[in-house]
């Protein structure tokens, strides 16, 4: 097997076992701190919480639009893994892609101040990575060109990133009537580690020259690659005292907040929505950047490649193609550049009813949101670098016991469209337990399945006027 096939296999078998981490489900869920991380500005009826370290909020997921294990590896005596690779990227675009989201509460803290509003604050890291498949690329690789003559393969196909980034974060929630409510959260973010190739160009083309048949011109036209790199090189090596410093301290530092509001269109009736993460990092710390950008045209005659176990077995010519291709495409590989990333910027709304008869209705807090039953539509965004992800949920949410929240979603986005999620909610006391999942139906078999997403906590949340 050369090594095209196994990146292919190894592309997706990762997507088979790595999220587009939306935590949906926890949207709009006013009862749970954590929807304060979605939307700032949510209306907040606990006048306290903190959550117990490293468990309030532990969030893990993948997402792959279009090749999923089973595509690659399935039992299917017809076909061999080759022909099943060949299908896989014929079905594919340039715009598919993989991503994989974790998210890990390590601190969390609120409470409400003496003019009512309701701060909180804590810290968090969180992975992102998304891949889109190299479309171009991959043919090329694994057809060659003599079967492709003519045709102009874009470079520009290759765009990934991957950060893990901590996040330290101040927010202040305000009831500024009794329908409307606002937020907003200030973010410093702390780089551990950045990895992005995007917005790359190039074409690569092979021509059939006029002298004749068995002559092929090759085109490399402008190509303008670049790869660039921070923070920490190898986490195998970290110890814990390192990584708390490369998360707090690691040197490549940015700013961001978040915004949110929510109105009562009337008593049943709710309109929400929020920005989160407009912001970005600036990378000046363990950087390192690979480019390459230039044109290049050569002619010849079955073009022959040095062998590796050979070092002396050169073809005559090939000293004299190198020097031709460094006088033409500038490239190399530079240390302690300075460059800037913007963070994913998120958007959520919702319109949500509210009905049913009344569970938490009090003199003293007589705006409760005291419903038994919640619907609506939930509509999510999030910029990534070649194109705007969405997805559109709806949700019943119901208080099914006093202390026992439930809700049902289902979502379509581009994974699937048949995305079934749940949220359990329990409040015991003071303390409170959760647990999410997404599209339940894949559970059955993960190789076969687009995408997959969990979260939980535990904490304590306070109400100390009931």
């Amino acid at each position: 097997m050369n090594l095209t096939r196994l990146f292919c296999c190894f592309w997706g078998l990762f997507t088979g076992f790595t999220c587009w981490g939306q935590n949906i489900q926890l949207y709009n869920a006013d009862y749970l701190p954590q929807s304060l991380l979605m939307n700032p500005g949510v209306e907040v009826e606990y006048d306290y919480h903190f959550g117990i370290p490293l468990l309030s909020g532990i969030h893990a997921g993948f997402g792959s639009t279009e090749i999923t294990v089973n595509d690659i590896f399935r039992n299917d005596p017809s076909t061999t893994i080759n022909d099943r690779i060949e299908q896989a990227i014929s079905s594919v675009s340039r715009n598919d892609y993989f991503s994989v989201d974790q998210h890990l509460e390590i601190l969390s803290a609120g409470w409400r101040n003496r003019k009512g509003n309701y701060l909180s604050a804590g810290w968090y890291q969180e992975t992102n990575v998304i891949a889109y498949f190299p479309k171009d690329p991959a043919i090329l690789a694994y057809e060659g060109n003599s079967g492709n003559l003519g045709k102009s393969f874009d470079l520009g196909d290759l765009s990934a990133r991957g950060e893990v980034v901590s996040v330290l974060h101040f927010g202040i929630n305000k009831r500024v009537s009794k329908n409307l409510s606002i937020g907003g959260r200030a973010k410093i973010y702390s780089s551990m580690f950045n990895a992005t190739s995007t917005g790359n160009k190039g074409l690569f083309s092979t021509t059939r020259t006029p002298d004749g048949n068995n002559i092929f011109r090759h085109n490399l036209r402008g190509l303008d690659a670049s790869f660039k790199m921070s923070g920490v090189e190898d986490f195998r090596d970290l110890e814990t005292s390192d990584v708390i410093s490369s998360s707090l301290f690691g040197g490549n530092y940015g700013l961001g907040v978040d915004v949110g509001f929510s109105y009562k269109l009337d008593r049943q009736w709710q309109l929400t929505a929020s920005l989160v993460d407009l912001g970005f990092i600036f990378h000046s710390n363990k950087t390192r950047e690979i480019y390459a950008n230039g044109n290049y045209e050569f002619d010849g005659i079955g073009f022959i490649y040095p062998t590796v176990t050979e070092p002396n077995d050169e073809p005559p010519y090939y000293d004299q193609l190198v020097n031709d291709f460094k006088a033409n495409v500038s490239y190399g590989n530079e240390t302690d550049i300075t460059y800037t990333t913007m963070r994913p910027l998120k958007f959520y709304s919702s319109l949500e009813y509210r009905f049913g008869e009344s569970t938490g209705f009090t003199c003293l807090r007589p705006s409760d949101n005291s419903y038994r039953f919640r619907t609506g539509l939930t509509l999510f965004a999030i910029n990534r670098p070649r194109l705007p992800q969405a997805s559109l949920t709806g949700y019943f949410d119901a208080r099914l016991l006093n202390f026992l929240h439930t809700k049902v979603t289902y979502t379509v986005d581009p994974y699937t469209a048949t995305n079934l999620g749940f949220l359990v909610s329990a409040q015991i006391a003071k303390f409170n337990l959760y647990i999410s999942a997404d599209n339940m139906l894949g559970y059955e078999n993960l190789a076969k399945s687009n995408t997959i997403a969990f979260q939980f906590g535990m904490q304590f949340v306070f109400n100390s006027k009931k």
